[in-house]
């Protein structure tokens, strides 16, 4: 994988550049992330990041929309997550005017209800991970905090009937996934924590409630309800006993024979999001509650119809962290898992 699909994208990246959007999840903001990992050994491909990051942030202003996948908060994000792990930076100097207009727009959203539901998750789950990753400054850390709080009791206050109905086909990125794990993460940092508690309380019955009926979406929660659980011990039994009915309803077969279609390949909808949820759950226990086939995972991407169709065309879906160069991370990463 190394000697045809790494040299491959470098090539398509440099061929496709100018097309190539801005966001985390298909664009350079996530390009940006991969080319930063890979270029921690590699001279050309520091080059690479410093070319998509420089052109992020040049091109990023108060026009861009307000989103996770395809918006300033993944873009933010990615930046955050840079700083934080790969290049020394201070993301309170450089995300300030981002920061800036992110808040007024929380603080807006809020007031005028004029957001739909799906935006106000995604906002508390960048300020949650923005809080744990990057906020340094005391008085922006307050504000944060704040817009956090109002956040969390905003779209608790108005969660739809259909709430935790599973998403159909299967989708990683699902707004209650999102929400539950911004709670569990204010919670570590110590954020509106009885509070949280008791509103994970309230919801237990609705995810006990709520099984879904796709073996992959039963992952993602099983994942989920887990960290909670290990996260707050306080919680009550019938979180344990969610994931407990959860853990022995999950065949991995049906999801990679059955669910996970041949095209699937991607980690938003497809087999690189189950492999991602698997090593999580792996990392979460301490031990390898999933056992992870790194060759099986190689052999359905290359086998894959998206990937033989590669020498015509990348996808949308096939640029970024969602698409190839996200794959590509993942399998260096398990094969650094097995030595």
């Amino acid at each position: 994988m190394r000697t045809y699909l790494e040299a491959f994208l470098d090539k398509k990246m440099l061929q496709n550049y100018k097309y190539i959007s801005n966001d985390i999840v298909y664009g350079k903001a996530g390009l940006s992330i991969y080319y930063a990992i890979m270029g921690r050994m590699n001279k050309d491909k520091k080059k690479m990041y410093k070319k998509c990051i420089n052109d992020v942030l040049t091109k990023i202003s108060d026009k861009t929309p307000i989103s996770l996948e395809k918006g300033l908060l993944g873009v933010c994000l990615s930046i955050d997550y840079i700083l934080s792990k790969f290049k020394k930076g201070n993301s309170d100097y450089v995300l300030s005017d981002l920061d800036s207009k992110i808040y007024r727009e929380i603080s807006l959203g809020i007031a005028n209800s004029y957001m739909n539901f799906t935006q106000f998750v995604e906002m508390l789950f960048y300020v949650s991970t923005h809080l744990k990753l990057g906020v340094k400054n005391k008085t922006k850390r307050v504000v944060f905090e704040k817009a956090s709080i109002e956040l969390v009791e905003n779209i608790y206050s108005c969660l739809p009937i259909d709430f935790f109905n599973e998403p159909i086909p299967f989708n990683i990125n699902h707004p209650p996934l999102l929400f539950l794990d911004s709670l569990i993460r204010l919670h570590s940092l110590s954020i509106y924590k009885e509070r949280i508690v008791h509103i994970l309380n309230e919801l237990g019955y609705n995810v006990l409630s709520s099984i879904p009926s796709l073996h992959a979406n039963r992952l993602a929660l099983f994942y989920i309800v887990k960290k909670a659980c290990i996260c707050l011990p306080e919680l009550p039994n019938q979180w344990h006993e969610c994931a407990s009915i959860l853990s022995q309803n999950i065949s991995l077969d049906k999801i990679l024979n059955e669910e996970i279609r041949n095209r699937q390949i991607f980690f938003l909808d497809g087999l690189s999001g189950v492999y991602l949820l698997m090593l999580s759950c792996n990392k979460l226990f301490g031990y390898n509650y999933y056992k992870v086939d790194k060759n099986l995972f190689y052999r359905r991407i290359m086998d894959s119809d998206t990937t033989k169709s590669l020498k015509k065309e990348i996808l949308l879906n096939g640029f970024g962290l969602n698409g190839y160069w996200g794959i590509h991370l993942l399998y260096e990463y398990m094969k650094k898992l097995e030595g």
